[in-house]
């Protein structure tokens, strides 16, 4: 009689990889030696990120966002490499913004309750990224560096240009799309 511990190790990893959350891996890696094992010879840290990435992705977004410092340009593309430092990071910043997830559809169709639908995957991704594109334009450009008089020097006006120039138009309306959706929620 065949049982989970007799499992290829390349079935094993498949089932890893299809599991949608990190603590679904964590789980499924604690419900016996076999599988504890399998997760920590195979893979760990790329399993772990293609998790992170279902659940709070886009993660390169992410690491615009925690790897950004004033000492360069906001727009410049940074890819960090993976760590379980930076995945400790990633954790709290996607959780954030999963539950402006939760609370979008509440406020978007605040008025119209007919409306009010759940996000499709989809529009859940593209929301998320928006919610760590807005994060990462407020920490660059909204700050003590940029005083209300220096945000109109022609520099200042350039780096901010610069990074909503790296987003395509449709990416950025929805940033501020989302932004006027969440003013209720951040004055609360």
């Amino acid at each position: 009689m065949a049982s989970l511990t007799t499992i290829p190790s390349e079935l094993l990893s498949q089932i890893y990889n299809s599991l949608s959350t990190i603590s679904d891996v964590v789980n499924l890696s604690l419900t016996s030696h076999h599988f504890h094992h399998h997760l920590r010879n195979s893979k760990r840290l790329p399993t772990l990120f293609a998790a992170a990435e279902r659940e709070f992705g886009p993660l390169v977004d992410i690491a615009q966002l925690l790897t950004y410092n004033s000492s360069q340009p906001a727009h410049v593309l940074r890819r960090p490499q993976q760590s379980y430092a930076l995945l400790r990071q990633m954790i709290p910043v996607g959780a954030v913004a999963r539950k402006v997830e939760e609370l979008y559809p509440a406020r978007r169709w605040a008025d119209n309750y007919v409306e009010r639908r759940s996000l499709s995957p989809d529009e859940a991704w593209r929301l998320r990224r928006a919610v760590y594109r807005y994060w990462l334009y407020c920490d660059a450009f909204q700050n003590k560096n940029y005083t209300r008089v220096t945000r109109q020097l022609p520099q200042v006006v350039e780096e901010r240009a610069q990074l909503l120039r790296s987003w395509t138009t449709g990416k950025s309306s929805l940033t501020s799309k989302g932004h006027m959706t969440l003013i209720p929620t951040q004055k609360n």
